[in-house]
């Protein structure tokens, strides 16, 4: 059974920042989100704040308050900080969560299990799950992938924190909600925490055996009998600090297919204040991802979030790329889904998975 959960968001959800809050009350598939935490938006509806759509999931100004009304057994701590930092303020109910003999999920780059103040506070149930401690089996990548027959389609993008995780959820419930077996690999920490078929932190895992990890995932989800396989990357093959692990991704899962997602109103780097670390050109970015992998980019997923007008940027991203582009939250993931099974058939990678 799906256990009680709440987020810890404070000052950070519907951000950036807050982007494991987001995914977490928008798509946890293992826990059900009871209330999210943000003392500065204490009151809403939690999906509103995130999407402008009611989703139910209420926003609550302190721990003891959601703890007095929902009695939760799990705590998921839900800021995306740079450098995947402890903010102090999550310190206090973090603690007090261990206290009450809770679960905590923790996303961050410190390892808080093995610290010694919390530590001291792991009984009467209590745990921590630090999700991003690298798996203890890893090695390198050895090929086996380009044998795999079973469809993969990664999830790319123009910038981090733009909305890919988003993208493969609403993909992956498309495609089920048409009959199609399809698996998750997630690559991030918000990812492995919603509950994918299989998950790994890939920032934390050393560089020899970043697509090694990416390889073996997708084979064990192709083990599981899945018609095809959504694999959520990472950044951008072009973001100064981060683009090791976007091309292990690309290398490790070798795509038949690439959806790439952009915001079109971000110009400048997220987590960055360098002004040299801009956005690149979208077409730009096409040409490298096709360069480098194996796959085509077949569509545009837009982030309208920050848009004043979604559909006419989308228009326009459609017309500068020449690919079919949506926004798959604000509006449906349906067009990415035939436009991809679409590719899959004319190059024959998978014929039955052909669009209804």
């Amino acid at each position: 059974m799906m256990a009680k959960a709440v987020v810890l968001a404070e000052g950070c959800l519907g951000e950036d920042m807050g982007k494991t809050a987001n995914g977490l009350v928008l798509h946890s598939m293992r826990d059900e989100i009871v209330a999210a935490i943000d003392s500065t938006k204490a009151g809403r509806d939690a999906g509103e704040v995130i999407t402008g759509t009611k989703n139910g999931v209420p926003v609550v100004a302190s721990f003891d308050e959601a703890y007095r009304r929902f009695k939760p057994q799990a705590l998921y701590l839900g800021a995306a900080t740079v450098g995947g930092v402890l903010p102090p303020w999550f310190t206090d109910t973090t603690k007090q969560a261990l206290g009450k003999g809770m679960v905590v999920y923790n996303g961050l780059h410190r390892f808080l299990a093995e610290e010694s103040e919390f530590k001291a506070l792991l009984s009467n149930g209590a745990r921590i799950v630090d999700v991003r401690k690298p798996p203890e089996k890893l090695r390198v990548a050895d090929g086996r992938i380009y044998d795999l027959a079973t469809p993969r389609v990664l999830v790319m993008g123009t910038d981090c924190a733009v909305g890919k995780r988003m993208t493969v959820v609403e993909l992956v419930k498309e495609a089920r909600k048409r009959g199609i077996n399809a698996g998750f690999v997630a690559t991030g920490q918000t990812g492995c925490m919603i509950g994918p078929d299989a998950g790994a932190v890939i920032d934390r895992i050393p560089s020899d055996f970043c697509a090694g990890m990416v390889e073996q995932m997708c084979c064990d989800v192709a083990a599981q009998g899945r018609d095809m396989i959504f694999v959520y990357g990472q950044s951008s093959i072009l973001h100064p600090a981060y683009s090791g692990v976007s091309l292990s991704i690309l290398h490790g899962s070798a795509p038949h297919a690439v959806i790439l997602q952009h915001d079109p109103v971000r110009k400048q780097r997220t987590l960055f204040t360098n002004p040299a670390y801009k956005v690149a050109p979208l077409k730009q970015e096409i040409e490298l991802i096709e360069r480098l992998g194996t796959g085509k980019v077949v569509a545009i997923a837009i982030n309208g979030k920050d848009c004043a007008d979604i559909d006419a940027e989308t228009a326009a991203i459609s017309k500068l790329t020449g690919l079919p582009a949506v926004d798959p939250l604000h509006r449906s993931a349906s067009l990415l889904l035939e436009t991809t099974l679409e590719h899959l058939q004319k190059k024959r990678v998978y014929p039955r998975l052909a669009a209804t």
